[in-house]
């Protein structure tokens, strides 16, 4: 196996700067024009629109501070001047495509070496004197190739799953707003909703951390944890941890059962929230959420997705107190007000119908996460020549 500083059969170690050219845009974010003709790439991940041109090459583009992404285009196009642009000395041994992988991982590496306390910029003397390990010609265009093959499948990826968000915020807009085969709409103060349906605060239709650990418990009992991190976006059934309850953070208190549904009160604008099935007997969460449990004929899916709604969340952004870690109160919790089918097949249905959305797109997200990391191994491999492509 070859040490990470051994160089490839046929490959150099080349600084960039000595095959690529590194320059700097000329315009300002408020060139940027509404619909322009043509793209102006600045230090925003979005690229704006410009009419001007003054560049029309294939071309790689770093930002100098903030988002260090490596970014490809070829064709007309105007840069910030904070931006970087590189381009090849000599097009007939250079694949930029290649290199936007190679360079990547490079910056990257940088960032995670770099000081905290110190504000992270790149200047053109450290990109120019990057270190780049360079195959032949033919083969960096098999090894680019393959991760572009990878790329588009993430992209593609990426756009179902924004199209399946979307189809969820238009069907949640509709549901809790109009039910299900209802004709007489009212106006309440949480918008419309239908005549036969009511206003009802969590407390109404839910228990609030029914139960905690007893602080009697045995110290060496083992439990099953759920903290903030644990959940990757809204879903079902988070990762636990598996940990006794000595070597547990002190906030693991909050007892868990099926059907429960957990609210992070820390900074719930990221909405770690989730909806938990198949609980284990010794499930615990952190008291950085608060675990609602469905009140009699009350269906706690069609709960949570009243939790999951804009209508949840403006509310619960007016109750939010600190500055680092803004969070909610219990007590404001409980009185968060959501619209309630008073018949609970109703809530059964439209429960139903937000679930299975919310299923394909956890299914969407978790074939991403297996693409990055498929990408992520690949580039590990053909990138270092560990695994070699044959041309």
């Amino acid at each position: 196996m070859k040490s990470e500083l051994e160089v490839p059969d046929g490959w150099e170690d080349m600084p960039l700067g000595e095959i690529l050219n590194v320059g700097t845009g000329k315009k300002n974010v408020q060139d940027s024009i509404e619909n322009g003709k043509y793209p102006f790439f600045t230090r925003s991940v979005e690229t704006q629109r410009i009419n001007s041109w003054s560049y029309d090459c294939e071309g790689l583009f770093i930002a100098g501070e903030g988002n260090f992404s490596v970014r490809y285009y070829k064709g007309k196009f105007e840069l910030h001047q904070r931006c970087y642009l590189l381009s090849a000395l000599n097009e007939k041994s250079i694949s930029m495509k290649f290199l936007q992988n190679a360079i990547q991982i490079k910056i990257n590496n940088l960032i995670r070496t770099a000081v905290k306390s110190t504000v992270i910029s790149l200047r053109k003397p450290i990109i120019e004197k990057l270190k780049i390990l360079l195959p032949p010609f033919e083969e960096q265009q098999k090894i680019a190739d393959i991760l572009s093959k990878v790329d588009e499948q993430i992209d593609s990826t990426e756009r179902i799953i924004d199209k399946t968000e979307e189809l969820k915020k238009g069907l949640m807009q509709k549901l809790l707003t109009k039910g299900i085969g209802h004709t007489k709409i009212k106006k309440t103060e949480l918008g419309e909703m239908p005549e036969e349906w009511r206003i009802k605060k969590i407390t109404d239709c839910c228990h609030v951390n029914k139960k905690s650990i007893s602080s009697s418990t045995n110290e060496n009992y083992e439990i099953s944890y759920i903290d903030i991190a644990s959940i990757e976006y809204p879903g079902q059934n988070p990762y636990r941890k598996q940990v006794l309850l000595k070597n547990a953070p002190s906030r693991a208190r909050r007892r868990v059962f099926d059907n429960n549904i957990l609210v992070s009160t820390v900074r719930p604008y990221l909405r770690s929230f989730t909806f938990i099935e198949n609980a284990e007997e010794n499930l615990i969460c952190s008291t950085g959420f608060g675990v609602l449990e469905a009140k009699g004929e009350n269906h706690p899916q069609f709960i949570y997705q009243c939790i999951l709604s804009d209508m949840f969340l403006s509310q619960v952004a007016k109750r939010l107190v600190g500055s680092n870690y803004p969070a909610i109160n219990n007590d404001d919790l409980k009185n968060i007000k959501i619209p309630l089918p008073s018949n609970f097949n109703e809530q059964k249905q439209i429960a139903s119908i937000l679930s299975k959305v919310d299923e394909q797109i956890t299914d969407n997200k978790k074939e991403l996460n297996h693409l990055k990391e498929l990408k992520k191994g690949l580039m590990q491999d053909l990138l270092t020549g560990k695994v070699r492509v044959t041309t």
